[in-house]
């Protein structure tokens, strides 16, 4: 429907916010809609425009895993170091959901496997944390080995999904605060 509308030449905004403040091009790559997406990109529409969760385009694609969607995006020079209000990439969205293609193609893209989001995790920070095997093993290739620790094996338990998810979150916000206060109290970690 979006492509018969772009070609018959009706004046679509396809820069505007619709519904939940998602721009068409967010809601094309949340659901997967590489097509759709193609032609919204075609007809001017903002690669590095944000939703109200304040991601773009490429970080809902890789967050919710749409290869095909994500390469469209990188075509069209989406900004794999964009980060959003917790201070993450696309990387860390992929790696926190086990992306792996989206992960080699964000590597592909040069995003900075370095990066640190406001609690001061890297994308293989967070997929070890989930329990991503393949992703830590992709991002262990590509990581500079800065301590000792860094070449040590370690296993990845399966977590138990609803239960080990709420206490994974719950840690990751309470290591964010504890670093927060860290920091605004002047002691260093």
């Amino acid at each position: 429907m979006v492509k018969i509308l772009l070609a018959a030449g009706i004046d679509v905004d396809v820069n505007a916010e619709y519904g939940e403040a998602w721009p068409p091009l967010h809601k094309a790559s949340e659901k997967g809609h590489a097509e759709v997406a193609k032609a919204l990109l075609a007809a001017s529409a903002d690669v590095h425009a944000r939703n109200k969760y304040d991601r773009t385009p490429l970080q809902v694609a890789a967050l919710l895993g749409d290869t095909k969607v994500v390469e469209a995006l990188l075509a069209s020079s989406a900004n794999v170091q964009a980060k959003n209000k917790r201070g993450e990439m696309s990387l860390h969205e992929a790696a926190e959901e086990g992306q792996i293609e989206i992960v080699k193609a964000l590597l592909v893209a040069s995003a900075d496997t370095e990066a640190r989001n406001k609690c001061g995790e890297t994308p293989l920070d967070i997929a070890r944390e989930r329990g991503k095997t393949e992703v830590v093993e992709i991002l262990r290739g590509t990581v500079k080995k800065t301590k000792p620790e860094d070449d040590t094996p370690f296993q990845v338990k399966k977590p138990k999904r609803r239960r080990r998810k709420f206490f994974a979150i719950l840690g990751r916000i309470v290591d964010c605060v504890r670093v927060q206060f860290m920091k605004s109290s002047g002691r260093l970690l």
